[in-house]
């Protein structure tokens, strides 16, 4: 279940806190104090760049709290490719992930995560009266997704369908609004703010259980330790909530005491 790896994460982080700060010490990262170079695609409202170029939104703004309270001077690397993030992150290109990242047991293999600050589940995206309710009906059906996400994940465990790869969540929108492909998959988080624009799509089908989205970070980086405790920090004062309302505003709505709960929940 989602809940019991989080926990499994969870506890982990704060074994590695507390080691973390009777090993290095509270105010030590592991390397110098200078720039944060964050790996991003555009994802509104989560991260993306406004009219001038300067890259803006909620994971923008609990990073860039992060770090003002840290010391650190913040640069965004645009990723045009989801694809590739991965890499240029193993290849010291940046230092986080901040791309609505979701939290697997794959992706913990290879790399660390933050704790969670967001919750999501992968969905269908159709046009309206499109008639796909059910697995079944998605047989021999063409889909658009992401390469390397957890779209195209949920939608090979379907298995007989025919899947069309872009580069980016625009394009999988343009795709399916011009009618060359039935549907898509996406992160219900993503369909909040892009959905809006397309008035002829709906959701559908629910691909995949409650997911969370973290930052990512190369295996023993002690920044994430510190992002940990501010992010807890952000939750516990109230400041992450005005965030979340200032980026999401109504379209989440009376859903914040049920995304309150994800969080701080000890119970599924």
């Amino acid at each position: 279940m989602i809940r019991s790896k989080l926990c499994r994460v969870a506890l982990t982080t704060m074994l590695g806190i507390a080691m973390f700060a009777i090993g290095v010490g509270a105010n030590e990262t592991g390397q110098d104090t200078g720039t944060l170079r964050i790996l991003s695609a555009s994802f509104p409202p989560f991260m993306y760049p406004d009219e001038s170029g300067a890259p803006i939104g909620f994971e923008h703004e609990i990073l860039a709290s992060f770090a003002d309270a840290n010391g650190f001077e913040l640069e965004v690397v645009w990723v045009e490719n989801f694809s590739q993030i991965f890499d240029a992150l193993e290849h010291g290109e940046g230092d986080i992930i901040a791309s609505t990242l979701t939290i697997t047991d794959e992706r913990l293999e290879h790399f660390d995560f933050s704790v969670p600050y967001f919750s999501t589940r992968v969905v269908l995206v159709q046009h309206r009266e499109a008639g796909l309710r059910d697995p079944a009906s998605l047989k021999g059906r063409t889909i658009v997704t992401i390469a390397g996400t957890t779209y195209e994940s949920a939608l090979r465990a379907l298995g007989d369908v025919n899947l069309v790869y872009v580069a980016t969540e625009e394009e999988m929108y343009e795709t399916l609004a011009a009618g060359t492909a039935d549907a898509l998959a996406t992160d219900s988080a993503n369909f909040l703010s892009v959905g809006s624009a397309y008035p002829d799509l709906e959701t559908g089908q629910v691909l995949s259980e409650r997911q969370f989205y973290g930052f990512a970070f190369r295996k023993g980086d002690p920044v994430r330790h510190l992002l940990d405790q501010h992010l807890e920090g952000l939750i516990d004062n109230g400041t992450y909530w005005e965030y979340l309302k200032r980026w999401f505003g109504g379209v989440i709505g009376d859903g914040f005491d049920d995304l309150k709960q994800d969080f701080l929940s000890e119970e599924p």
